[in-house]
């Protein structure tokens, strides 16, 4: 983090194998914590991609008003990789929306965008990771993007992370967005 600030980078890489069980929930990992804490966005890839090509891109996002900056980056991210970013919105049984209100979000914040290489997408799953996971299985996505509030103290304790959970249990690279 700190090298990234004096240096004035546009991205921080890391690599990862993640971490699972009660060192996931009481510890994390470095990674984790560098997701948390950085207002750059933060590539993680794991050691078991030989090659990172992305032609088709994840970005999966709830489409509020806070998160539109974060929104541009990640398309100005996908211009420059020469990617099909696939918005993903994720419906879950607790947090429903009807499709005509994510349609209208969604399209609220692509015509904030002149990247137009793009499609559409909502997915129905039990959780968002497992919708954001599983939609990325079956688009045999390169990349996962993911938009992070990036909670810290008790909210994160409280909450929780769904971008620090993909980055642990993707098997594909991830990207993180901060809001």
């Amino acid at each position: 983090m700190e090298i990234s600030r004096e240096n004035d980078c546009d991205m921080i890489i890391m690599g990862s194998k993640g971490v699972s069980g009660v060192k996931e929930i009481f510890i994390g990992s470095n990674t984790e914590k560098v997701i948390r804490h950085s207002d750059i966005p933060v590539l993680v890839i794991k050691d078991n991609i030989p090659v990172f090509e992305v032609d088709n891109f994840i970005l999966a996002s709830d489409f509020k008003e806070d998160g539109k900056g974060s929104f541009v980056e990640a398309m100005s991210f996908a211009r420059k990789i020469g990617a099909r970013v696939h918005l993903l919105y994720v419906n879950t049984p607790n947090r429903f929306k009807s499709s005509q209100i994510i349609d209208e979000r969604m399209k609220a914040y692509a015509d904030i965008s002149s990247y137009k290489n793009f499609s559409m997408n909502i997915y129905n799953d039990d959780s968002i990771e497992k919708g954001i996971l599983n939609f990325g299985k079956k688009m045999d996505a390169g990349l996962i993007g993911v938009c992070t509030h990036a909670r810290k103290g008790l909210s994160h304790l409280l909450r929780g992370s769904i971008s620090e959970d993909v980055v642990n249990h993707a098997e594909k690279p991830v990207i993180t967005f901060k809001i």
